[in-house]
C-alpha cells in the first residue's frame, strides 16, 4: 500500500456539474473542487453582499454527514474555525454555506520555507480553534494539514469538521479494505496517518484524541517526516498502538523543551498525554522566546491592561484589587444608534505574528496605517503596518523603549515616549526620519494630539499642552493628588478628558474624567478598574473605554460625556482590547496582549541555564508564593474565583489547591510563620491582619492602607512591614500580640525579609539612582549591604532559604538571584529578560516563583 493513500478520507468521485444559477439565496459563481460526499462552489450572499463557500452534496447522497458538520461548525464562533452562515436543502441535496478563505491550505503553506517558531506559531493558533471545538464538546476526530485552511491574513482556521462527534466510542480497525473501513456505517473515521491509537483499537474517542492528531501533524511539519512509520495498514497501527516513534537526525534549531512537550501529546495513553489541548498551547507558548515587557513604572505610559497599578515613587507594582462591580447599563430602548460595537466576522485579520506583545495600535489619519509598539530582544521598538496589505515594518532602532505612538493630525509627524538612561519622555519626529526625534519634556502621558497640532504632557500631579516645536506651555491642568495621567484626549470645544491611575496602591480606583474648557477641577465620568482604552466614539459626544470585569476579561464601554447618563456595554466579545484600541471610521484597531502569570520552578535545562517550569497555567493570576516551612507546600495569592484569595498546594500533589478561608479579608501581601501555624496579610485598603493557616476570622493589628509587604519574625512575635513616612516607603514592626508600630529602619526602606534563624532583617534600600538590598542587626541597630560593592539595580523582593544561608533577590526586568549571605557571593541567576516576576520563595530547596508571559497581536475589524 502506498504511502498516501494513509492520508485518504474518502475516495475521490467525479465532479457533479452544476450550473451557475442559485442555491437558496445564494448566487453561484464557479467551482472551487470536488470530493467523495461531494462538490464545494464559489458564490455571493447578494444580502450581506460576501463571497462564501457552499459546501452541495452529490445527488442521491446522504445528507446527514453534511449536516452534523453544519452544525458542530455552527456551535463554534472562534476566529481560528471556518464560520458556517446557513445549512439548507436544494432539489432534495443539503448545502452548507460557510466562510471563504482566501488563501490555501497548512499543508500547502508548509511547502515553502519557515522558522520553527513561524510554525509553532501557526500551529497554536489552529490549536485555539480545536481547543474551541472541544470547549463545545465536540472531537474533530480527522485533524490533519488538508484539514487547516491559512488565509490571505495567514489567520488559520480549522475545517472540515464533517467527521466531528460527540459520541465516545468508534468500530474498531482490524484490517481488510482500508478505503471501506472508512467510508461504511458505524465504521472507524479518520485519516490513518494521523489518527490516535484508541481510534485504531475503537476504544474511547476524546479530545485527547485530537491532540494526539495535532502533534502529528506538528511533527511532521517541524522535522519532515511523521513519527511512526509504515507504509502499509497494519504496520501503522502497530506502530502507532506500541508508541514507536521515528528515530530523528539531530535537529539543533528545535528546542528539546518544545520536542517533549510534541512527545507528550504523542504518547499512546490518553491520560499520559496533555490534559487538554489548551494545557498543549500554553506549553508551546513558552517554548518560544519569552515576551518582553516594560519597566512597571512605565506600565501605566505603555497601556497595559494586565490588572497591575502603578508605584512610580518606589518603581514597583503591585496586585491590582478585584475589579469594582460594573457599571449600570443603560436600557436597551434608551441606546442610541450604533451603540453596540459588533464587528463584521468575515473583516476580522490578525496584522501581527511575532513571539511577543504587540501593542498600542494607533490609526493614521487615513486610516490605512496602523502604528504600534513590539519588542525585539530587550528593546521595544516602533512599527507600522499596512492595513490592507499587513505588512509590518520597523520604525525604530534606539536601544531602549521606544513605545505608544501618536501621528499628528497632518499626518507628518510620529510622536512616542522614550524611556533610556534617563526618565520617561515625550520624543517627536518627522516620519521616515525617526532617528532625529527630538526631545519635547518629560512625560509619562501617553502622546496626544490636539486638533491644533500641540500636544499633551503630564507627570504626577499634571497635565501640561505644549508647542511641539519650542516645547513652550501654553495650558495647563491639575490632576487629582497622587495621580499619574495616562491618557488625554482634547476635543474641538476646548474640552479635555483625561484617564487617570492612583499612585496610592491602597486606593485602586481608575478615574475617567473631563475638564472643561475654562479649565478647573475635572468631573468624574466613570470610576473602576480600567484598562488601557481612551478613544472617542464615533457619535462625537462619548468615549470609548476599556472595564476590568470579575472574570479577567476587558470589556468596553461607551461613556457619554455628561456626566448624568450611564454607560452602556459595547463589545460583543470578539474585541479583547487588553493591549490598546483605535478607532478610524467604521474600523477597529486592537491588541489582545494580555499578561499571565503562574506558579514555576527554577530549573536547570540540559545545557545547564536556569528556567521556569510550570506547575500550572491557566487563564488566572498565581502570584507571591511563600513555602510553608517544614513542608512541601506552597500558599499563594490568585484570583481563580475572581477576586484575590490565599491558596495553599503541596507540590507533591496533584490536585486542585486549598482555599484559605479568611472571611471577607482580600490579601495583597502576605507571610507565614516559621512554625506554619499563623499568617499576617496586608488587605490594601484597611490594614495588616492576623489568621491562622487553616483559615478563620482574621484579627486585625494595624489599620492603614497599603500592601504592607508583612515579614514574620523567627520568634513569631513580631511583624515587620512598610508603610507610608510621608512620600517615602519605611519598615515599622508591631507585635503580634498587639500595641502600637515602630520604625525600625531608615526613610526609603521597604520589602522586609525577616531571617529565619538569626534576629537579622533584611530589606531593600532605594536612593535615588535604583535600589540595594540591606541586612540589618536587629540587636545592635547596624547595617551593611548584602553584596558589597554591587551597583544600584531594580530589585523589588528578597526572600531567606530556610537555612538562613542564602537570599533570593526578586529584580526587575533581570529575574531571580540567589545570593550567599556570608559572603555576598551570586550563587546562580535565572534570568527572566523584561518579562515580570511576582514573588519567589524556597520549598525545601526547590525556587518557587510567581512567573509573568505575556501574549499578544494586534488585529483590526470593521464595525457592521
Amino acid at each position: 500500500m502506498a504511502s498516501d493513500e494513509l492520508e485518504q478520507t474518502v475516495p475521490a468521485a467525479e465532479t457533479t456539474a452544476v450550473a451557475p444559477g442559485m442555491i437558496g439565496r445564494f448566487e453561484i459563481t464557479g467551482s472551487l473542487g470536488s470530493g467523495g460526499m461531494g462538490v464545494v462552489l464559489a458564490a455571493r450572499d447578494p444580502e450581506l453582499d460576501r463571497r462564501v463557500a457552499i459546501k452541495l452534496l452529490h445527488a442521491g447522497g446522504k445528507g446527514d454527514r453534511l449536516q452534523r458538520e453544519a452544525q458542530a461548525m455552527a456551535k463554534l464562533a472562534h476566529p481560528n474555525v471556518v464560520s458556517v452562515y446557513e445549512v439548507g436543502r436544494v432539489d432534495d441535496r443539503t448545502y452548507v454555506a460557510m466562510e471563504l478563505v482566501e488563501g490555501r491550505t497548512l499543508r500547502q503553506w508548509l511547502a515553502t520555507d519557515h522558522t520553527w517558531r513561524e510554525i509553532v506559531e501557526m500551529f497554536i493558533a489552529a490549536g485555539r480553534g480545536l481547543a474551541a471545538a472541544h470547549g463545545a464538546g465536540l472531537v474533530h476526530r480527522d485533524f490533519k494539514p488538508e484539514n487547516v485552511l491559512v488565509g490571505a491574513d495567514r489567520r488559520p482556521r480549522v475545517a472540515d469538521f464533517g467527521l466531528v462527534t460527540t459520541e465516545r466510542r468508534a468500530a474498531p480497525v482490524t484490517g481488510g479494505s482500508f478505503v471501506h473501513s472508512l467510508t461504511v456505517d458505524g465504521a472507524v473515521v479518520g485519516t490513518p496517518a494521523y489518527m490516535a491509537p484508541e481510534q485504531w483499537a475503537g476504544d474511547e474517542v476524546e479530545a485527547r484524541s485530537d491532540q494526539f492528531s495535532f502533534c502529528v501533524a506538528l511533527w511532521e511539519a517541524l522535522y519532515g517526516q511523521r513519527p511512526f512509520a509504515g507504509t502499509s495498514f497494519e504496520a501503522l497501527r502497530a506502530a502507532v498502538i506500541a508508541g514507536k516513534l521515528v528515530a530523528l537526525p539531530t535537529i539543533p534549531d528545535v528546542p528539546r523543551r518544545l520536542h517533549a512537550a510534541i512527545v507528550r501529546g504523542l504518547d499512546p495513553d490518553p491520560a499520559a498525554r496533555w490534559t487538554s489541548m489548551t494545557e498543549l498551547l500554553d506549553e508551546l507558548d513558552a517554548c518560544r522566546a519569552p515576551a518582553r515587557r516594560v519597566p512597571r513604572f512605565a506600565l501605566g505610559a505603555l497601556g497595559v491592561g494586565v490588572g497591575i497599578v502603578i508605584t512610580v515613587v518606589a518603581a514597583r507594582d503591585r496586585p491590582r484589587d478585584p475589579a469594582p462591580a460594573p457599571p449600570v447599563v443603560a436600557p436597551i430602548s434608551d441606546a442610541a444608534p450604533g451603540a453596540t460595537f459588533v464587528v463584521k466576522r468575515d473583516s476580522l485579520r490578525r496584522m501581527t505574528f511575532a513571539d511577543t506583545c504587540e501593542e498600542a495600535p494607533t490609526f493614521a489619519r487615513d486610516g490605512r496605517t496602523i502604528f504600534y509598539n513590539a519588542a525585539l530582544g530587550p528593546n521595544y521598538h516602533l512599527f507600522s503596518v499596512d492595513a490592507v496589505q499587513g505588512t509590518p515594518r520597523e520604525l525604530t532602532t534606539t536601544t531602549g523603549w521606544d513605545i505608544n505612538p501618536a501621528p499628528s493630525p497632518d499626518g507628518k509627524q510620529l510622536a512616542f515616549l522614550r524611556f533610556a538612561d534617563g526618565a520617561m519622555s515625550l520624543y517627536i519626529g518627522d516620519l521616515g526620519h525617526l532617528e532625529a526625534a527630538r526631545l519635547v519634556a518629560v512625560s509619562n502621558l501617553r502622546p496626544a494630539w490636539t486638533p491644533d497640532g500641540h500636544i499633551w504632557t503630564g507627570v504626577r500631579d499634571t497635565l501640561e499642552r505644549r508647542d511641539p516645536i519650542r516645547g513652550t506651555i501654553d495650558r495647563t491642568l491639575p490632576v487629582p493628588r497622587d495621580h499619574l495621567p495616562s491618557f488625554v484626549i482634547e476635543l474641538a470645544d476646548g474640552r479635555v478628558v483625561a484617564l487617570l491611575h492612583p499612585l496610592d496602591d491602597s486606593a485602586q480606583i481608575d478615574q475617567a474624567v473631563l475638564y472643561a474648557a475654562t479649565g478647573g477641577d475635572p468631573v468624574v465620568l466613570h470610576r473602576g478598574s480600567m484598562g488601557p482604552v481612551l478613544v472617542m466614539h464615533p457619535d462625537g459626544a462619548s468615549i470609548v473605554i476599556a472595564v476590568f470585569a470579575a472574570n479577567r476579561s476587558v470589556e468596553l464601554w461607551q461613556q457619554p460625556l455628561d456626566p448624568g447618563r450611564p454607560a452602556r456595554q459595547l463589545t460583543n466579545g470578539m474585541v479583547a482590547a487588553h493591549g490598546g484600541l483605535s478607532i478610524a471610521g467604521r474600523q477597529l484597531a486592537w491588541s489582545d496582549c494580555r499578561a499571565y502569570m503562574y506558579l514555576a520552578t527554577v530549573r536547570a535545562g540540559q545545557d545547564g541555564t536556569l528556567g521556569y517550569a510550570p506547575l500550572s497555567r491557566n487563564d488566572w493570576s498565581d502570584m507571591v508564593p511563600v513555602g510553608i516551612p517544614g513542608t512541601t507546600e506552597v500558599a499563594f495569592l490568585s484570583d481563580r474565583a475572581g477576586r484575590f484569595e490565599l491558596f495553599r498546594q503541596d507540590l507533591r500533589l496533584r490536585g486542585e489547591p486549598i482555599r484559605i478561608p479568611l472571611g471577607k479579608l482580600e490579601p495583597v501581601a502576605f507571610d507565614v510563620s516559621r512554625d506554619g501555624t499563623f499568617l499576617v496579610a496586608g488587605e490594601g485598603t484597611a490594614g495588616l491582619y492576623y489568621a491562622p493557616i487553616a483559615g478563620g476570622e482574621p484579627r486585625l493589628l494595624f489599620a492603614e492602607s497599603g500592601d504592607l509587604q508583612p515579614s514574620i519574625d523567627r520568634h513569631g512575635k513580631t511583624v515587620y512591614f512598610e508603610r507610608h513616612d510621608g512620600e517615602q516607603y519605611r519598615i515599622a514592626a508591631i507585635d503580634i500580640a498587639g500595641g502600637a508600630p515602630r520604625w525600625v529602619a531608615p526613610a526609603g526602606s521597604h520589602a522586609p525579609a525577616a531571617s529565619p534563624t538569626a534576629d537579622v532583617l533584611a530589606y531593600i534600600d532605594s536612593p535615588k539612582t535604583g535600589s540595594r538590598a540591606m541586612l540589618l542587626d536587629l540587636a545592635t541597630g547596624k547595617t551593611r549591604p548584602l553584596v558589597p560593592g554591587a551597583p544600584d539595580r531594580p530589585m523589588w523582593a528578597l526572600r531567606w532559604s530556610p537555612d538562613g544561608t542564602r537570599i533570593l533577590i526578586v529584580e526587575d526586568n533581570v529575574g531571580v538571584t540567589e545570593v550567599d549571605v556570608k559572603t555576598g557571593k551570586t550563587l546562580r541567576v535565572a534570568p527572566n529578560g523584561a518579562n515580570q516576576l511576582a514573588g519567589a520563595t524556597y520549598v525545601g530547596e526547590d525556587i518557587i516563583v510567581g512567573h509573568q508571559v505575556s501574549a499578544g497581536d494586534v488585529w483590526t475589524g470593521e464595525l457592521e
